[in-house]
């Protein structure tokens, strides 16, 4: 899959209804459905694409914008938040860390997106593991 591939799955997110944090699970079936059309490799790709997205959210001053204050998880749905917005709304937060979501714009579902598709194709237990970790801290350099 390459990137654009990516950013047009993520474009079919209904965006605008992501606001209510309650509600996100079910803005997001819709989204959760379209990936169960993918098979395995599609959605390995997939979850490289997002770890990499928020991979190079991470960082401190994307972290101080946010004002997720100690919280990791925090920190780490908010970059989600980011991606599930969309490729321009995320190009944008790059340039300008000010942009970065603030309190209750989160979007910790999009991180179990494909573990869920691929629940819903009845398949074994998800089990990929991406090449670059999106978790809070793991793009050391950017945290200097």
């Amino acid at each position: 899959m390459s990137e654009s591939e990516f950013w047009d799955l993520i474009a079919e997110i209904n965006e605008s209804d992501l606001v209510n944090p309650s509600t996100v699970r079910s803005v997001l079936e819709p989204f959760i459905k379209r990936l169960t059309l993918l098979d395995r490799d599609q959605l390995e790709s997939f979850q490289d694409h997002l770890a990499q997205a928020l991979f190079r959210l991470d960082g401190k001053k994307f972290a101080e914008a946010s004002k997720s204050g100690d919280s990791n998880d925090g920190f780490l749905y908010a970059r989600a938040f980011v991606v599930a917005k969309g490729q321009k709304f995320y190009k944008c937060v790059l340039a300008n860390p000010e942009l970065m979501p603030k309190e209750y714009e989160e979007c910790e579902e999009l991180l179990y997106a494909v573990e869920h598709a691929w629940q819903l194709k009845d398949e074994d237990e998800w089990s990929y593991i991406t090449p670059v970790s999106y978790e809070t801290g793991s793009n050391t350099d950017a945290w200097v």
